[in-house]
C-alpha cells in the first residue's frame, strides 16, 4: 500500500461525509479520531496536486 492509496482516501472521505450527515450517530467520529482523518484527507489532496 502506498501513502497515495486512493481506496484509503475514499474510506475516510466516506466516514467524514457520514459523519458531517449525522447517519454515524449518536456518537459520529469523535474529535481525537476526525482531526487526523481530516489531516489525511487534505495531505492526500496535496500529494494529488503534486504528483
Amino acid at each position: 500500500m502506498t501513502l497515495l492509496d486512493t481506496s484509503s482516501d475514499r474510506r475516510i472521505t466516506a466516514r467524514l461525509d457520514l459523519d458531517a450527515k449525522g447517519t454515524l450517530a449518536p456518537h459520529g467520529i469523535g474529535g481525537h479520531a476526525r482531526r487526523p482523518l481530516e489531516s489525511l484527507t487534505v495531505r492526500f489532496e496535496e500529494i494529488k496536486e503534486s504528483a
